[in-house]
């Protein structure tokens, strides 16, 4: 969690900016992702970058080869920052997670993290009437603003946004909704998403005719691939994330089975 007030700022005019999140350090999605994208100005990685998944390095290094990319802390970047596997976990998911972000950190190495550490909480986009991109909520890195959110409780994440455009991810859910005055977007996961579609997705916003358009796109990449990437790195947490990229849902905690080797394959 960090407070929102720590936010870079960037102005921007005519411009066609994608929007992605929560790619897990699955690579392969995210060249699927940048591929599709064609031609953009400005690629805002919106948070929850690489922790999970079996490529972080590869990951971090695509994302830095773009011209021009803005970054969002997200919960699990800033877990990594924190150490937080130095913690004591409260039961075996947790031990697993835990020892994910510790592979995590050793896979992008002491630079790696350094500059994971300059993210911001947010980015404030000069598009139209503006545009705020965090990774949950204006409240925290770990709040999210889900579909089923009730209306009053989303205006009151919303109350100090001056923004009418709030982009956000976390939840691994695209959505879009209009409450209170402004337009809240989530851009999904561009990893592994949770709504039973196992495309990844994101959001291109466009102001290229004077009035902002925001699409969201879905992608198809090669899931088989990430699958054998998490068998041949032996990753931490490896079940857990091979249901949900085979499955694009959240594994249900009393399903995994710590005490199997065949990680993977299990999660089939």
């Amino acid at each position: 969690m960090r407070p929102a007030c720590l936010c870079g700022c960037v102005t921007l005019a005519r411009m066609r900016v994608a929007v992605l999140s929560d790619v897990h350090g699955n690579v392969r999605a995210l060249e699927a992702v940048l591929a599709d994208m064609g031609a953009v100005d400005l690629v805002v990685a919106n948070g929850d970058l690489l922790a999970f998944g079996p490529r972080p390095a590869e990951t971090l290094a695509a994302l830095r080869r773009l011209p021009n990319v803005l970054y969002v802390s997200g919960n699990n970047d800033l877990y990594l920052v924190e150490r937080r596997w130095e913690a004591e976990p409260s039961d075996g998911w947790e031990a697993e997670a835990f020892a994910n972000l510790h592979w995590t950190a050793g896979a992008i190495g002491s630079q790696g993290l350094d500059f994971v550490a300059t993210w911001p909480f947010g980015q404030h986009l000069g598009l139209g009437g503006g545009a705020l991109v965090v990774h949950a909520s204006p409240l925290a890195d770990n709040i999210g603003m889900f579909p089923w959110t009730p209306d009053a409780q989303l205006g009151h994440m919303l109350r100090e946004v001056n923004e009418p455009l709030v982009i956000c991810g976390h939840t691994h859910l695209v959505m879009d909704r209009q409450p209170d005055g402004h337009r809240v977007m989530s851009d999904g996961s561009a990893g592994f998403p949770f709504d039973r579609d196992v495309r990844p997705s994101y959001i291109i916003v466009d102001d290229a005719t004077g009035r902002v358009q925001v699409e969201v796109r879905r992608v198809s990449y090669d899931a088989t691939a990430a699958l054998r990437d998490l068998a041949r790195r032996s990753v931490p947490f490896a079940q857990v994330i091979a249901f949900q990229i085979r499955h694009a849902a959240l594994m249900p905690k009393h399903e995994t089975d710590y005490a199997r080797q065949d990680l993977v394959r299990f999660a089939e």
